[in-house]
Formats: C-alpha cells, sequence, structure tokens
C-alpha cells in the first residue's frame, strides 16, 4: 500500500496534470472539499487514485491538501 503523494508539475501526453494519492485520503478530501473535484477525472487503480485536470494550480492545490492529510494522518 502506498502512503505518499506523488505530483509532477509537467503535463502528460493528453494534456492533463496528474496527482495520485491514497484511496483512503481522496474518500477524506472529497468529503471536506467537494469543490476540488468539480473540474478533475478520477480513476481507481487498486489502492490509489489518479486525478487528472487541466490546470496547474488545482493540481498543486489537491496535492497540497491531500499531503498536510496524510502526514495528520501519520503523526
Amino acid at each position: 500500500m502506498t502512503n505518499r503523494v506523488k505530483f509532477g508539475f509537467k503535463k502528460t501526453s493528453d494534456g492533463y496534470f496528474l496527482v495520485v494519492i491514497p484511496v483512503k485520503i481522496f474518500n477524506v478530501l472529497k468529503e471536506k472539499k467537494p469543490f476540488l473535484f468539480e473540474k478533475t477525472l478520477a480513476e481507481h487503480v487498486g489502492v490509489e487514485v489518479f486525478i487528472k485536470t487541466k490546470s496547474r494550480r488545482l493540481a498543486a492545490e489537491i496535492a497540497r491538501k491531500a499531503t498536510l492529510l496524510l502526514s495528520d494522518e501519520n503523526s
């Protein structure tokens, strides 16, 4: 099981920014801040969720909030 957030500042070949977070963190974040996911595509793959968005700012915001939730959970 992965316990980290992955985010790169480069676009994928189809023009999206990609954020990869654990499913548990995705569910908590979606419950607390559903507005973050209005303009995203989310795909569940095993224990991770791949989130694609056209906005770099939105991808960075999702990654930052997911990282904060993950660090709070681990402490």
